[in-house]
This record gives C-alpha cells, structure tokens and sequence, in this order.
C-alpha cells in the first residue's frame, strides 16, 4: 500500500523562508529523476490518464525557458503567422533551433516586453485583444505533429547553452510545466517551502493563483494586518512583475519565490487593476497569523473568526484553540454562535474532519472521500464538543476553501447550522505531499463529496442565503476554483432539499424589512469614514431572527 506524508488543500501563501532551490545534491536534477518523477505522477494522480503527453511536455518545455531573463515563447511553426497577427505589439525575434523540428522560439525584444506588461494594449478602439493568456499555442496544433521528450531535451540544450548554471531551476520548471497537465494544485516543492507553508507566518500576507482563462497570476486572498494590506493591495490585482521581473507564465511556486525575500527587504509589486497599472513598495515581514479570534456581540451573540486549519507540529492545534475561544464566549452567557469561515483557505484535511466533528452527533458522516479502492480512508474522529441546543450560524464567501466548505457542507446537510455569505471557492480535490529524494511532489490523489454524495468541486456551498459584501448589495463575479487553469472535472452536486429550502426562504422573506431599514444606518457609517463588515453587519439581522426561532 502507498503511504503519504500528509493530505491537505492549499493555496500557497508567500512567506519569508530560504531560497526554493536549496537542494541537498547538486546532482539530484538530472533526466532520469525527471522521468522518475514523470512516472509516479502517472501512477498515483487521481486520474492517472489525464494528463495527454503533448501538453504535458509542451508545458515542461514552456516553463523551462522562464528561466531566460528575455521572456520566450514556445510557438508551433503553423500558429507562428496567427500568433504575429493576434498580438502585432508584441515584437521580436524568431529562433530556430532544429530546423525540421515543429516548432520556433520567439524572443520578445524590449518593446514587446514593455507592451506585454502594458494592460492598455489588452483594449483597442473598445474591444478586448490577445491577453497574456492567448500567447500559448492551442493545444491542437501541437496535436498534428507530437512534441515528446526529445523535444524537450532539445529547448533545455538551448537553454542551459545561454544560462550554463542553470541545470537545477531548469529542471525543477520543467517538472512543474509537467506536472501542470494534470491540474493545478500538483506542483513540485522543495522540503523548506512546505515546512514554511506550514508554520503559520508571512512574508507579504498574500495567496495566489492563476486565472483559467488567461493564465495570469491574481490575488486570491489578502491576509488582515498584513503588509499587502496595509499598503493597498486587493483581491483579484493581476501581479505583472515583482522587482521588474515579469511574471509572466511563470508556476505558483516560481512566483512565490521571486515574492519572497529577506525579513524586512522591499518588494517592488506590480500590478494591473482596472485597465490601470500600479506599483506598490511592501516591506516584508515575519508576522503571526492569527488562527483563532473571537469576540461577543450584542444579544448574547458570540462570533469566532477561525482562519485556517494548518498548524504546525510545535504549535497550537487550530480545533483546540477554537474550544478556548468557545468556552471563554459561553463563560460571558454566548447564546448564538456565529463561526466565521471567510477567508478560511482550509488546509489539514484531518484537522477539519476533527473540526466538522465537534458540532455532529456520533456516526454522523463529515464527508466521503474517494480514493483508488487499494487505498480505503479510515479515520477515527471525536464527535461532539459543541452543544446540541447552540445555535450556530456559519459565514462562508468566495475564499473559503477545501477545509472550510468541508464545515460548512458538513453542518449544512445534518442541518447544525445556518449558512450565510456567498457561495464558497468549490475546491473539492484532496493533494498528498511525499518526499522524492529532496524534493517534495505535491498530486492530488483524492476527492470528496458531502454525507449525501454530492460533489462541491467547482459548485462551491451554496449559502441558505445569500448576503453581500458590497455596499450595492450585489454579488459580482469572484475567483474561484472554477477559474483555475485545467481544474479537474466536478461530479454531481448534492440536489437541494425541499423542506430546508422551504424554510429558509420563509426565514429570508422574515427578515426583508429589517433588512432594507438597516441599509440607510450602513450608508451612513459609510460616508463617515467608518471602517463597516457589511456582510456582517446584514448577517446579524438574520442571525438574530434565526435564533429566536431556536429558543
């Protein structure tokens, strides 16, 4: 039987930590660890055939030459024409290197490079042309004619001839424009990576992640307090260049590093937001992540912001801190819960099963994961914990990820609580960590769905209703799973429930003109100056309705 390290979701934050390629052995990057690599993904990614072996080395190859200072794209001799028509800005050179091979290097000289950062050029006379995300050559065209390792080898021999010492990072690109073809979440990592990504700190306090369909690096998640929040940093700003280095095409574990840096160095981010470019100078910083906060509300109402369920060995166990928070709250007379999963990214499976656990009677399923047969999952978990008659209302929004829609999901269908928010990311996929040799390989390797067998990948929890977060009270679009670049294909999601339905509609239309004589006082606070939690504020009014229906 396989063994694991550890299942767990993750967005990769950036932290502060040492270089990404420390490796043990200088010779460890060599051909036949790629292939070996190559191989265990083939064996042991949940869809092992789902990865097609042209995309696959097309990515690696892409990724490869990322490591050129000069941006250079990989570009079909039949889609070469199409490409110069689509986007004629972007100027350079065209490289042959095999002569009868498919393919030519294109090499963007300084004009095209400026271009391609310029977020102007993506408008013209009104409408939307090529974006950084339609450089790639489709897919089809590399159909025709194959590329294969040979092929590979042959760009990596171009590379390393104009970056001789470049054999480690070379490789280690090449693998994670491998891995890629399966889907986004399998990378490969170095140990001091995933120990930091593990150990509750910050660098810039950002997640990341890539945009499906333009395969630029976004924003996903802004920790509170932190210094890209403080210095005006927002979800869903397109990072174009860190230090003047473009990060175009670049993996999530590239990006992370060119993020990274010494404690207290400055990081010189560049951004794209509304059509406008921007620049912003962020110290980074060590800073703690808070992983539990709590405080108590008007009318008995206590609230518990759990932020995470990653821990690291010699810390606090985020479910233990939370049974504090919550008897400290319940020791002040707490009569409702409010548990706060916004902006939650999950992260120990284990630990949010655990979590699930305290509010379930016993047998009651958290979730089922699915998993190849040789590998059944057991675990033993501790129901209970939290009282059977609190009442407990959950928040969830648009970054609450893997582990917190395992809570949410989990209460919902045992009906323990009132989901309130908007709908959650709907990452539904499991990744194993396992060392091979210095590295650590990052696949996912399982799924899950609710207790009734319902799928959340891409669908997300859908709140029992709906509360805005915007000052209009809309819903606009957000990034979720579903955006990510070749995510894994959902299953069938749960189908609703007629009496649950029935009788959360009846509490939304209760709770209306409460409601609408709420939103003039928020107005207010607004112009003033006042910093206002309008998804929370207008959640307490139902908060306060649904429990006195609890009483």
């Amino acid at each position: 039987m396989r063994r694991y390290l550890l299942l767990l979701f993750m967005t990769l934050p950036v932290l502060a930590s040492s270089s990404l390629l420390a490796q043990e052995s200088e010779n460890e990057f060599d051909w036949a660890y790629f292939r070996s690599v190559v191989e265990y993904a083939s064996e042991n990614h949940l869809y092992a055939d789902r990865a097609d072996a042209d995309e696959a080395y097309v990515g690696a190859a892409e990724e490869a030459l990322r490591v050129i200072p000069e941006i250079t794209l990989l570009l079909h001799r039949d889609y070469a024409e199409e490409f110069k028509t689509k986007a004629p800005a972007l100027t350079g050179t065209t490289i042959e290197i095999n002569p009868r091979s498919s393919y030519i290097l294109f090499q963007l000289d300084s004009n095209g490079q400026r271009q391609l950062l310029n977020p102007e050029r993506t408008v013209r006379n009104g409408k939307k042309t090529a974006g950084r995300g339609e450089l790639k050559t489709p897919l089809k065209y590399w159909k025709k004619s194959g590329f294969t390792e040979a092929d590979l080898r042959i760009v990596i021999d171009f590379i390393e001839k104009r970056q001789p010492d470049s054999s480690q990072r070379l490789l280690f690109s090449a693998l994670n424009g491998y891995l890629k073809a399966y889907d986004p979440h399998s990378w490969m990592l170095d140990k001091s990576t995933f120990m930091a990504a593990s150990d509750g700190k910050v660098g810039l306090g950002l997640l990341i992640g890539k945009e499906a369909a333009t395969g630029n690096v976004v924003i996903v998640n802004i920790i509170p307090g932190s210094p890209a929040m403080q210095m005006g940093l927002q979800h869903r700003d397109t990072i174009l260049a860190v230090d003047g280095r473009p990060v175009f095409g670049l993996t999530i574990p590239e990006v992370v590093e060119v993020l990274r840096g010494k404690l207290n160095s400055t990081a010189n981010i560049t951004v794209e937001r509304n059509q406008q470019r921007l620049s912003f100078q962020i110290q980074r910083t060590d800073i703690p992540l808070p992983v539990v906060e709590s405080r108590m509300l008007s009318d008995g109402i206590g609230i518990i912001h759990l932020r995470t369920f990653l821990w690291a060995q010699d810390a606090d166990r985020p479910t233990n801190a939370f049974r504090r928070e919550l008897a400290a709250l319940q020791a002040r007379g707490m009569r409702t819960l409010i548990l706060d999963l916004r902006g939650n990214q999950g992260g120990d499976m284990g630990e949010s099963m655990e979590f699930a656990a305290l509010f379930l009677k016993e047998r009651q399923t958290v979730i089922r994961i699915m998993r190849p047969e040789e590998e059944p999952a057991r675990r033993s978990i501790r129901y209970g914990g939290v009282p059977e008659s609190l009442p407990v209302v959950v928040l969830i929004d648009f970054r609450s990820y893997g582990g917190a829609e395992i809570v949410a999901s989990a209460l919902q269908t045992h009906d323990r609580a009132l989901i309130l928010g908007e709908r959650s990311s709907g990452g539904g996929s499991l990744q194993s960590v396992r060392p091979l040799g210095s590295l650590l390989i990052k696949l996912t390797t399982a799924r899950f769905v609710t207790a009734r067998g319902g799928s959340i990948h891409l669908f997300g929890v859908e709140p029992d209703i709906a509360v805005s977060m915007e000052q209009d009270g809309s819903f606009p679009s957000r990034f979720r799973e579903v955006n990510l670049w070749n995510h894994i294909p959902p299953l069938q999601k749960d189908n609703p429930r007629p009496e649950r339905t029935a009788q959360m509609q009846e509490l939304n239309v209760r709770v209306q003109p409460a409601l609408k004589e709420l939103e003039p006082s928020l107005k207010k606070r607004i112009l003033r100056g006042d910093r206002v939690d309008l998804q929370l504020e207008r959640s307490l009014v139902i908060v306060r309705e649904y429990a006195k229906r609890k009483e």
